[in-house]
């Protein structure tokens, strides 16, 4: 197994997570009578809606209360994300030489060279001189210069090349805004 079949299967989330160890520490612990548990969450589990939501009568549970993305925008807190959302499409084509080669499965070659494409660093740092670029002239001074801007990745392994990249362009270009990535668990990068 190279290094990236290795890195894309330690970033499926196969591994306990953050939230999965606190809930598990919780658990162990049991109901206690004056201590009260909030969750704070963007997307939860099913597990943290269990232990933290209300039972509803179809077996379901849900939040007890709800800070929708739409009543922040509305109420000035954000800005409509999906308003400017931009993709950054890759193009490119793979030929196949050998027409009969048993060990060749095409999706999978595919899914390997865009994932190799992506992960690197040239590919990365020409998406980041766009993102900031673009930041700087047409959004940093959004919501009285309190604007943030946020970029969606693949996956955890990406966001982790993502956020080393920007700090770096950054610091380079001598910025004063700074990064900052979220995910749970922990990511393994093989190339460095």
């Amino acid at each position: 197994m190279n290094n990236l079949e290795q890195a894309e299967k330690e970033d499926t989330g196969a591994e306990e997570d953050l939230e999965d160890m606190v809930l598990k520490e919780l658990r162990s612990r049991g109901k206690m009578k004056d201590i009260s548990f909030f969750a704070f969450t963007a997307t939860p589990k099913n597990k943290t809606l269990e232990m933290f939501g209300e039972k509803q009568f179809d077996g379901t549970y849900k939040p007890f209360h709800l800070y929708s993305m739409r009543q922040a925008i509305e109420e000035g807190f954000i800005l409509d994300v999906l308003k400017n959302y931009t993709t950054y499409q890759t193009y490119f084509a793979l030929l196949k030489k050998i027409e009969n080669d048993p060990e060749y499965k095409k999706s999978n070659a595919i899914k390997l060279a865009k994932r190799y494409i992506d992960l690197h660093n040239y590919t990365i740092d020409k998406k980041i001189d766009i993102i900031i670029t673009h930041f700087v002239e047409n959004i940093q001074y959004e919501l009285d210069g309190l604007s943030k801007a946020m970029v969606v990745t693949k996956s955890r392994l990406h966001a982790v090349r993502f956020k080393l990249a920007f700090d770096k362009y950054i610091k380079e270009h001598n910025y004063l805004f700074k990064t900052l990535v979220a995910f749970s668990g922990t990511v393994k990068d093989h190339e460095y």
